[in-house]
């Protein structure tokens, strides 16, 4: 059984992924990555990234769910790469 732990993890992970920017720490969060692995692909210009009034790095949710989509089996290479 899921019980509420489970219900509030869920509603918090439809709240982030309904907007179309996130920062990455919250799409890390919601999709079980790293908040560098997101801010590293940022850097090198593979995700489609903003920045807001703030300051804060915002990366686009669906062109993000593309790429890890299109690169799953990549994905571990190019963090390989550094190494």
């Amino acid at each position: 059984m899921g019980g509420i732990d489970d219900l509030i993890r869920q509603m918090r992970q439809d709240e982030v992924l309904d907007r179309e920017w996130t920062t990455p720490y919250q799409y890390a969060k919601a999709k079980g990555k790293t908040p560098q692995q997101l801010y590293q692909l940022a850097r090198r210009k593979k995700l489609n990234t903003k920045t807001c009034d703030c300051g804060r790095t915002l990366i686009h949710i669906k062109d993000t769910d593309d790429y890890f989509s299109q690169n799953k089996n990549n994905t571990n290479d190019e963090e390989s790469e550094d190494e």
